[in-house]
């Protein structure tokens, strides 16, 4: 990664976090130890109510940041994505992502030289692998047990395990309760996951004949 942008990208980081340490998170549902999803309310991070608070402060950093990657990877603002879905890069979403990421990974948006650094050293795998990891999910329907429940491996690299609680937000769009957008009857406790590495699409899809991800068996 080059290290104008990289720079960039740690700057703006920096100061968004700076501000978000004000921030009291949000509290959602979690499931609880033995399967299901009628765990206790504790603090979750939500990615809408944690940025939404600070659209100006992010606006005026990613205008900056985008000024340099427009110079150092204008391919990525064309789009950059793989072979069943791309897009143009939003320097918003590179700031607010390694943002909510840091929360994830140390808990909190105090973190270390060091922390950030790991962080900007995957942030520079993006940039300079030529491929994309994927990660495949499918849920395990009429299949329940508790969240201790060991991974089990199947051929073709297919894992079968608990479904994460930070996954069922993702999937089903929060508290599954109080705010998801639909009814489910069954909550799923386990999930199948594939993890694949497909050809990135970087600029154009000129040179792309055929679907890298979804193929016959």
């Amino acid at each position: 990664m080059k290290e104008t942008s990289r720079e960039a990208i740690r700057e703006g980081r920096a100061a968004l976090l700076i501000e978000l340490q004000k921030h009291h998170l949000p509290r959602e549902y979690r499931r609880g130890p033995n399967g299901g999803w009628q765990g206790a309310v504790v603090p979750k991070p939500s990615t809408l109510s944690l940025f939404s608070g600070h659209d100006g402060l992010t606006g005026r950093l990613a205008e900056k940041l985008g000024a340099v990657l427009a110079v150092d990877y204008p391919d990525y603002l064309k789009v950059v994505g793989t072979s069943i879905g791309a897009g143009s890069l939003d320097p918003r979403t590179v700031l607010t992502g390694l943002a909510y990421e840091a929360l994830q990974r140390c808990g909190t948006f105090s973190i270390t030289d060091d922390q950030m650094d790991e962080l900007l050293t995957d942030v520079a795998g993006f940039f300079d692998r030529s491929t994309v990891q994927l990660r495949l999910y499918a849920p395990a329907l009429n299949l329940h047990g508790p969240r201790d429940v060991p991974p089990i491996a199947f051929p073709g690299g297919v894992i079968l395990r608990p479904i994460t609680d930070e996954e069922f937000t993702l999937f089903y769009g929060g508290n599954p309760i109080f705010r998801g957008h639909g009814r489910l009857l069954n909550f799923p406790d386990f999930v199948f996951v594939r993890e694949i590495e497909v050809p990135k699409v970087i600029g154009s899809y000129d040179g792309v004949t055929e679907d890298q991800i979804w193929k016959p068996t």
